[in-house]
């Protein structure tokens, strides 16, 4: 539900693009962005843990319990936002990441600012419904809606509140890129 997003602010900063994902429409929203920025992608959060850890995400809820992947989480995120050189890169993290205070501070550490894209819980419980993702806290349109009621307190302390309901990809991204004066890829 939170997309994080970090800018170029000097030579040191590495130009880190991080977004959290709802689904598909995140996943292409974050590649719109890579387009009209010229940032680099890297796997979503989840797909890096999961290499990481050879399992699945259910696979470490199960084992894990939601804490201990939380923790796997912060540090996945933590190695994949101090990797040397790595350029402008976008990121996706999962819909819990950004309600975990260690996760938060860390993007506030390295200039992260943190996008929300937002829609009525009920839409954000059908795109995230596919079939090939087992969503371990994803059950019922209520329980989603309770969940996202719980989580609104820490989505509202992000840098950039989109509003995605009714909106194209990329007038979405187009939007991420004006609002924090991102940098387009220059015409070669």
């Amino acid at each position: 539900m939170h997309r994080h997003v970090r800018r170029r602010t000097d030579e040191a900063d590495r130009g880190h693009l991080v977004r959290e994902r709802d689904g598909r429409e995140s996943e292409l929203v974050a590649g719109r962005v890579r387009e009209v920025t010229g940032a680099d992608g890297l796997p979503d959060l989840d797909q890096l843990i999961e290499s990481r850890e050879g399992r699945t995400i259910p696979q470490i809820f199960q084992a894990e319990g939601e804490a201990g992947f939380r923790a796997l989480e912060h540090g996945v995120l933590a190695e994949s936002l101090a990797v040397p050189g790595s350029g402008s890169t976008v990121l996706a993290l999962g819909g819990g990441a950004f309600v975990v205070e260690k996760v938060r501070a860390l993007l506030r550490e390295r200039q992260v600012p943190a996008v929300w894209l937002d829609a009525p819980a009920e839409e954000l419980f059908r795109r995230c419904e596919q079939p090939e993702v087992v969503r371990p806290l994803r059950r019922d349109p209520e329980q989603f809606t309770k969940l996202y009621e719980q989580r609104l307190s820490s989505y509202r302390q992000a840098d950039l509140h989109v509003i995605t309901k009714g909106k194209e990809i990329s007038a979405i991204a187009e939007e991420i890129v004006m609002r924090l004066a991102l940098q387009p890829r220059s015409a070669e």
